[in-house]
């Protein structure tokens, strides 16, 4: 009996071929998650350096949760010269 295609041993090879490909993919996912994990570790730390110097310190805290208001963030962050009420210029 003639067959097209692929011989068993071919079909072998291919799909060894296609899980190394999606083990090479997940590495590469797990390395893009880890470098974002660390990025973002890194940019928290940051700002929690900065926390009461260039930043308000949070107007909620209890326990490990802190919560800032984002009124109090924006008037850190923008100069005073800068605030105006948006509402007025409509």
């Amino acid at each position: 009996m003639a067959t097209i295609g692929f011989r068993e041993a071919d079909f072998g090879a291919l799909k060894s071929s296609i899980y190394d490909s999606y083990r090479l993919l997940a590495k590469a996912h797990a390395g893009v998650a880890r470098s974002r994990l660390l990025r973002r570790r890194t940019t928290i730390e940051g700002f929690l350096s900065r926390v009461g110097k260039e930043y308000p310190w949070p107007r909620v805290r209890e326990g490990r949760r802190q919560l800032w208001l984002r009124d109090d963030l924006d008037r850190a962050i923008a100069p005073t010269s800068m605030e105006y009420d948006a509402a007025e210029d409509l």
